[in-house]
């Protein structure tokens, strides 16, 4: 578990609050930049948290349960366009 969480430092939680009552949330990781030497920019858009340069993994999504989540480090809203075309690279035919 160690290794992982210095691999994937952090995750996004993109479930809508309108689901806050089923006591898991929808995560996407964010890995370390370094981890994904090779990418493409639509689907793993970069970001900055807490100074640490991350990559959106959307292939690894999954629901958590909401109990492991830590509090929030920081916020990654404005860049929700760039999140959700991740998101739509996974699941649409482009």
């Amino acid at each position: 578990m160690a290794r992982a969480a210095k691999r994937i430092p952090y995750v996004v939680d993109i479930q809508s609050d309108l689901l806050r009552h089923y006591g898991r949330r929808l995560v996407m990781p964010l890995a370390n930049e370094g981890e994904l030497p090779e990418r493409d920019p639509i689907l793993n858009p970069s970001f900055t948290v807490e100074d640490r340069p991350v990559v959106l993994l959307p292939l690894d999504a999954a629901t958590v349960p909401t109990d492991v989540l830590g509090e929030p480090v920081g916020s990654l809203l404005d860049d929700g366009d760039r999140i959700i075309g991740a998101l739509d690279r996974v699941v649409m035919r482009s």
